[in-house]
């Protein structure tokens, strides 16, 4: 990963730069994600809302998110019985790219 140094009041922050576009124009937005499950079967589950810090670049788009373990366990229990991530990316109709190796998934 590449990435710069910059001080702030004696204090050195480091900036890491966009892992699709290698931009450093990076900006953090508060956000709220509601995560639906796919599937028929799940149309009438609530979905779950996480509230989350997101760095954006604001030259390609690019975002990225954390999901902290505890906000995990609901994800985890209502995916089991769903579609798993390997299934959806080989059924997802369009190519998809792994942004930070850029190979297609």
């Amino acid at each position: 990963m590449t990435g710069q140094s910059s001080s702030t009041g004696g204090e050195e922050i480091a900036v890491i730069s966009c892992l699709l576009c290698n931009g450093a124009n990076q900006a953090e937005f508060v956000a709220e994600i509601n995560i639906h499950f796919r599937g028929l079967e799940k149309i009438d589950e609530p979905g779950v809302l996480l509230l989350r810090k997101l760095l954006v670049c604001l030259d390609c788009g690019f975002t990225r998110f954390r999901i902290p373990k505890a906000d995990l366990e609901p994800l985890v229990k209502g995916s089991t019985s769903g579609v798993s991530a390997s299934q959806w990316v080989r059924s997802a109709s369009t190519t998809r790219v792994n942004p930070v190796k850029g190979q297609n998934l």
